[in-house]
């Protein structure tokens, strides 16, 4: 039985907090088990899960908040305070922390996949002494390994339901295109598009939060991991992070591991989809004026 602990015994303050954000199958639980085992943090899990987080539910927030970085709701920010501090948490949010790690730990490293649009506001209302980190993948393997793990039996929606939640003016001016295509794959890319390129072509992305792209990550961890450390201002021991089994790509997934040939696993995707399937890919890349990525390379273009 997982032991209990008391995070009222610590106080944190914003500025110490790291920050991973990501879609979800994007990588980021295998990056915040690299920078666990870097720092001494405390892990707050997926606080914005609208089923088991923090967020309270008057707020329709959903699944993918999306809060203008102007806005100075008092309650948003608090409760937005009370998250990167660990001043809430669900047995959910605390499921990774120990309470060894609450008696030692520096810094709170929370983990997101529900908050890639909130980085503009964050980064505008918090004061943070590490940039948050977000990281990316490429949208078609991304869109894939969600289809797999969550939507995989479930019939596909001829028409896109737009979800209750507030400020989903994104989701509504789509909607009609959303319903225009003709599979799971395509509307995951799509939705993936419209859920990140608000964040991506933001005029402060270069400067508010760092991007770590997947791809680069995998074929070089520990390069791109030492630089985004000294990007991020934290101290790194390179013993520690020459020992760290980056095959193993997280703490879900302790039994799979990674193929020993990095190139050649990010590239099986292009193998399991038909030229129509990336023809209509490249499509949705055009209509969204999309040229991070390409259906014809795993690689960002960079």
């Amino acid at each position: 039985m997982k032991e209990s602990i008391n995070i009222s015994e610590r106080s944190f303050e914003i500025s110490d907090s790291i920050v991973i954000c990501s879609e979800p199958r994007g990588g980021s639980t295998w990056l915040m088990s690299i920078v666990y085992c870097l720092t001494q943090s405390i892990i707050n899990w997926e606080p914005l899960h609208p089923g088991s987080g923090v967020v309270p539910i008057s707020f329709l927030w959903g699944d993918r908040p999306d809060i203008p970085e102007k806005n100075n709701n008092p309650e948003y920010l608090q409760v937005m305070s009370k998250i990167l501090t660990l001043k809430v948490g669900t047995p959910w949010t605390l499921q990774f922390a120990s309470a060894k790690d609450l008696a030692i730990c520096s810094h709170v490293l929370t983990k997101f996949v529900r908050a890639n649009l909130l980085l503009p506001w964050m980064t505008r209302n918090f004061q943070f002494r590490h940039k948050p980190i977000l990281i990316v993948r490429h949208p078609i393997p991304t869109a894939l390994s969600q289809i797999q793990a969550f939507d995989n039996n479930s019939p596909f929606a001829n028409r896109f339901n737009i979800p209750k939640c507030v400020n989903n003016q994104r989701l509504i001016k789509h909607e009609p295109y959303l319903t225009s295509l003709r599979s799971k794959l395509e509307r995951h890319v799509a939705l993936w598009l419209i859920n990140n390129l608000p964040t991506l072509t933001h005029s402060r992305q270069k400067y508010s939060w760092r991007i770590i792209y997947y791809e680069n990550l995998i074929v070089d961890p520990v390069g791109e991991i030492t630089k985004l450390f000294s990007d991020l201002h934290l101290p790194l021991n390179m013993k520690v992070l020459s020992h760290i089994p980056f095959r193993n790509p997280s703490f879900t997934s302790f039994k799979r591991s990674f193929n020993p040939d990095p190139v050649k696993q990010l590239n099986k995707w292009m193998s399991r989809l038909s030229a129509d399937d990336l023809k209509k890919i490249q499509d949705i890349f055009i209509y969204f004026n999309f040229n991070l990525y390409s259906v014809s390379s795993a690689f960002p273009n960079i």
